[in-house]
């Protein structure tokens, strides 16, 4: 059994957590668990979360808006996935995989495929 602890931006990030992905993640043991940032995720905001969730689950990650992120430094999304783990100390980086996502996850899942 895993325990995973999710990080992620707001309401509709934790609600894909917990009807899409911690149901196919069970079957295979991995136990999901949303941490909602509610909104205005920042580094400096991240920071004070993780060592808390770090200490909690076997498994951290984290699913953010890249263009909704508050203060972000320079950079594409992988900088700020780079940034991210570098809140994390070396030796607890093997139980830690930033995510963020590219586009606004909302414009994606009311996206309609072939109407433009």
């Amino acid at each position: 059994m895993i325990r995973l602890g999710i990080s992620v931006e707001g309401a509709t990030e934790r609600e894909f957590v917990t009807r899409v992905l911690a149901p196919v993640l069970a079957q295979n043991q991995v136990f999901a668990s949303p941490i909602d940032m509610r909104g205005r995720v920042s580094l400096e905001r991240i920071d004070k979360e993780l060592s808390k969730l770090m200490a909690m689950f076997d498994h951290v990650t984290t699913f953010y808006d890249f263009y909704g992120f508050h203060k972000r430094p320079p950079g594409d999304v992988y900088a700020l996935e780079d940034a991210i783990n570098g809140l994390v100390p070396e030796d607890k980086r093997h139980r830690f995989t930033p995510y963020v996502q590219q586009y606004e996850f909302e414009a994606l899942v009311l996206a309609v495929p072939g109407h433009a």
